[in-house]
């Protein structure tokens, strides 16, 4: 098993929480101590490969919303 910092599982937990979906305003921001979500955004948001192709449009989906 890796070692991993204190610091390094606090960025762990941000970041796996906001992946899963958990609200940033109410949860995440607030457990983490942070005075605005912007800085908790700015600081722990990583964009994971799962969860680009998952929000990724294709030109079929851009062609259907606006028609």
């Amino acid at each position: 098993m890796r070692t991993i910092s204190i610091h390094g599982l606090r960025h762990t937990y941000a970041s796996l929480s906001l992946m899963r979906g958990v609200p940033i305003e109410v949860v995440v921001s607030k457990q983490l101590g942070h005075a605005s979500v912007a800085f908790t955004l700015s600081q722990y948001r990583w964009m994971y490969r799962e969860e680009r192709e998952r929000w990724a449009l294709g030109i079929d989906d851009l062609v259907q919303a606006s028609g």
